[in-house]
């Protein structure tokens, strides 16, 4: 069986991230099976990463093509809007290569053209589409928020400037459906949200919907001991620490909504807090320790199990590579009950979901959380639930029984 998968970068993003441990899961239970992932952007750490053919200009000159009317025409701390004007042709690459199945994750960013759908549709090449937004379903917009516009028709998108003007959302959104809805389409979605939104969407409500969730290599997030992991990090012992990705350009990872949670919180001396990711640059009371950015998977996994508890207050969110690799280091996870959270966080079992959306409903959960008393059964139910459901071996099973199906081999 021969598997051709294509995201826009091997390395940068959480499509990417997923894209990865999706085709080595799946190599996990059949190491016969050739899979390769195709990028525009590479940063070849895997064996199983492949360029597509482009000079440097070429990758300029789709990138800027996209990215600058994003900058002109949208807030792009609102989420990221696609307008598909450019991509790249793979037309003879595609006939070259003959794969078996085409598997699709985050193709934007300039990658891949229009034209690709057609000559796939044309050639009933069969695709897997795995969904990690809602960009597939809607006229352009990766994050719906309240907007339910794609239930019907995409169209004067909240997102985009002048958009009753030149109708970007509603011919984005009409090419969409004549596109996606061959018999030669299967979809996943990570997360029982997402799929619940894409059965509701104008576009895919009569497609192939299944949901799959992400997997994660539970050997790599492993369950350090606390102590071990601060040790590891020189990080003091008697510490205790509330772990945050901060990301202060993006609204919906809630940045505001945590730092004002933090105007008022109560925490005992022994208390700190952690971040990695973006660079924090804000003054504020309590004390904090900068990971700054990391790119070392086995590095990450200390920093996780270093905390007590991760915090990831995101306004939308549809499977968090970040709540499920900080259960899968065994520590729990503060987050707010919306997208395909409540898929992995079950309340005051292996952390807390806060229905309420508000700075408040989160300062008070940080605080509660850290007066539980058998926090020891809260860490092992985080570790194991992960282990049980999102297990590399668990989810490669799926994606192989899935392929087969779509081929009409047997599922043995």
């Amino acid at each position: 069986m021969k598997i051709l998968v294509l995201n826009n970068s091997t390395s940068k993003g959480g499509a990417a991230k997923a894209a990865n441990r999706i085709l080595e899961s799946v190599m996990c239970v059949d190491n016969n099976i050739q899979c390769e992932i195709i990028a525009d952007k590479i940063q070849k750490t895997k064996s199983y990463h492949k360029n597509v053919n482009h000079s440097a200009s070429e990758l300029f000159f789709r990138t800027a093509i996209d990215y600058f009317p994003r900058l002109l025409l949208t807030d792009t701390k609102k989420g990221r809007y696609s307008f598909w004007f450019i991509g790249k042709q793979l037309n003879d690459f595609i006939k070259n290569y003959k794969p078996d199945i085409i598997h699709l994750h985050w193709i934007n960013e300039g990658f891949i053209a229009k034209d690709f759908f057609e000559f796939v549709n044309n050639w009933n090449i069969p695709i897997v589409v795995t969904m990690h937004d809602s960009w597939y379903f809607t006229g352009g917009c990766h994050i719906t928020y309240d907007c339910e516009k794609y239930q019907n028709i995409c169209k004067n998108c909240p997102q985009v400037k002048f958009d009753s003007i030149f109708n970007f959302a509603k011919r984005q959104f009409e090419l969409k459906e004549r596109l996606f809805t061959k018999n030669n389409f299967n979809f996943v979605a990570p997360s029982n949200w997402l799929k619940e939104n894409a059965e509701k969407s104008t576009i895919l409500k009569n497609s192939k919907i299944v949901n799959i969730p992400n997997p994660i290599d539970t050997n790599l997030f492993a369950a350090h001991e606390k102590a071990v992991a601060k040790v590891k990090l020189d990080l003091p012992i008697n510490k205790r620490y509330i772990l945050f990705g901060s990301s202060s350009f993006d609204e919906n990872k809630g940045y505001s909504l945590f730092l004002k949670a933090l105007e008022n919180i109560k925490l005992r001396d022994d208390v700190e807090f952690l971040f990695f990711g973006s660079e924090f640059k804000h003054n504020v009371k309590f004390r904090y320790t900068n990971m700054g950015y990391i790119d070392n998977e086995e590095r990450l996994s200390y920093v996780y199990a270093a905390a007590d508890f991760t915090i990831v207050p995101s306004l939308q969110e549809n499977l968090s590579n970040v709540i499920m690799e900080s259960l899968a280091s065994k520590t729990p996870v503060i987050a707010f009950n919306v997208g395909g959270n409540s898929d992995m966080v079950k309340n005051k079992f292996n952390g807390f979901l806060i229905e309420d959306i508000s700075s408040d409903s989160l300062r008070r959960t940080i605080e509660e959380a850290l007066q539980v008393g058998n926090k020891e059964f809260m860490d092992n139910n985080a570790r194991q639930y992960v282990v049980e459901n999102f297990d590399y071996k668990v989810i490669g099973q799926k994606y192989l029984n899935l392929y087969k199906e779509i081929l009409g081999k047997n599922n043995g």
